[in-house]
């Protein structure tokens, strides 16, 4: 997530910042990490639904 957030023109530190933020808030509200990034109006700026699916991310893919 944190290198989709950089290609698509955020800083790293910003990025790493975001990613940061709702790593913490996922795993203190027993969620899914890309649940809590879908609520944020900065990460849903730079990156569309299906970038925030990570099957998108060819890397991921068997």
């Amino acid at each position: 997530m944190l290198l989709a957030l950089v290609e698509a023109g955020l800083g790293r530190d910003a990025a790493y910042r975001l990613v940061q933020e709702a790593s913490r808030r996922a795993h203190d509200s027993h969620r899914h990490l890309r649940d809590v990034l879908a609520e944020s109006t900065e990460v849903t700026a730079a990156l569309d639904g299906p970038r925030l699916t990570p099957v998108s991310y060819t890397h991921l893919r068997a």
